[in-house]
C-alpha cells in the first residue's frame, strides 16, 4: 500500500534519530538472549522481570516502526506502555520482590474470573472450557479486589510511582520518587491513549475550512518525545529490573542510552 498523500514520512534529521534509539535497543536485545537466563523453577521473580523487560524493548521498537510510517503522535501515545512497565518493574524490585512479583503473575487468575463471569452473560450458549485449574484460579482471583488491579495499593499506579525509591536517595537522604514521571509524563501520554480533546489538536480544522482526514497534520514533535521517552525509560526500566534479578547491569549499553538523552 500507499503512504496516504497527507502523512508526512520523518525528516532527514529525525530518521537518523530514529536509527540512533535503534542501536542501544538491538544491543539490549542480544544481551537479554546472550545472558542465556533460565528463569527459576517455582517462583515468580525472573520469570516476570525478564518478561516485562521484553515486553519494553518491543514496545520501543514498536514506537520507533510508528514513527518512521509517519504516526509521531501514536507513537507517543504508545509509549505510555514504557511508562508503565518502568513503574511495574520499579515496584516489583523495590522491596517484597518475590511477594510482588507473585501478586503481579497470578492477576492472571483475576482475569480468568472475569472472562469466566463473561461468557454466560454475553455467550449463553457457549460452555465454558473445562480446565482442570479452574478451581484453584478462582481461589487464587479472591485475593484481589480490583478486577482492574494487581497490586492491591490504593491509588492504584500513582502508588506505584511515589513510593519511596530503597536504593536511590535524594540529596536529604531520602528515596526518591517517580512521581514527575507519573504527573507529568504519563498524564501527557495518557492523552494519546483516551483520545481526550488534547489528543486533537492536529486532528481540528481551521474554522470555516473544508475538513479533512488528519485536518491538521502532526508535526515532529511527538516523534522526537517518543523517542526521548524510549531513551529515558528503558534504561531505568532496566536498571530495576536487574536489581530485582541480582545480576550485573548491562551498564555500556544504558550509559550510552543516557548520554543520547543529551542530544535533545
Amino acid at each position: 500500500m500507499s503512504r496516504p498523500s497527507n502523512i508526512r514520512p520523518p525528516s532527514p534529521k529525525l530518521k537518523k534519530r530514529i536509527a540512533a534509539v535503534l542501536k542501544p535497543i538491538a544491543a539490549l536485545e542480544s544481551f537479554i538472549d546472550e545472558s542465556e537466563f533460565i528463569p527459576t523453577t517455582g517462583h515468580y521473580r525472573s520469570i516476570v522481570i525478564l518478561a516485562l523487560l521484553s515486553k519494553s524493548l518491543t514496545v520501543a521498537r514498536a514506537v520507533c516502526a510508528l514513527v518512521t510510517a509517519g504516526f509521531p503522535e501514536e507513537a507517543f501515545g504508545l509509549t505510555r506502555t514504557l511508562i508503565d512497565v518502568y513503574f511495574i518493574v520499579r515496584y516489583i524490585s523495590n522491596k517484597d520482590t518475590e511477594a510482588r512479583a507473585t501478586r503481579y503473575a497470578e492477576f492472571f487468575m483475576k482475569d480468568h474470573e472475569s472472562w469466566v463471569k463473561m461468557i454466560p452473560k454475553f455467550y449463553p450458549s457457549v460452555a465454558i472450557p473445562n480446565n482442570p485449574d479452574h478451581s484453584k484460579y478462582l481461589e487464587i482471583a479472591k485475593k484481589y479486589k480490583n478486577p482492574h488491579e494487581w497490586s492491591g495499593e490504593a491509588q492504584k499506579t500513582r502508588s506505584l510511582a511515589i513510593e519511596p525509591d530503597t536504593f536511590e536517595f535524594d540529596s536529604n537522604g531520602q528515596g526518591i520518587t517517580a512521581e514527575f514521571e507519573y504527573e507529568a509524563l504519563f498524564k501527557w501520554t495518557s492523552h494519546f491513549v483516551h483520545s481526550t480533546v488534547s489528543a486533537l489538536g492536529s486532528h481540528a480544522p481551521e474554522r470555516g475550512d473544508v475538513f479533512k482526514i488528519r485536518a491538521g497534520l502532526s508535526s515532529e514533535r511527538e516523534g522526537e518525545l517518543a523517542l526521548l521517552n524510549i531513551l529515558g525509560f528503558i534504561p531505568r526500566t532496566f536498571i530495576c529490573g536487574f536489581r530485582a534479578l541480582r545480576q550485573t547491569q548491562p551498564d555500556k549499553i544504558l550509559r550510552r542510552m543516557f548520554v543520547q538523552i543529551k542530544i535533545y
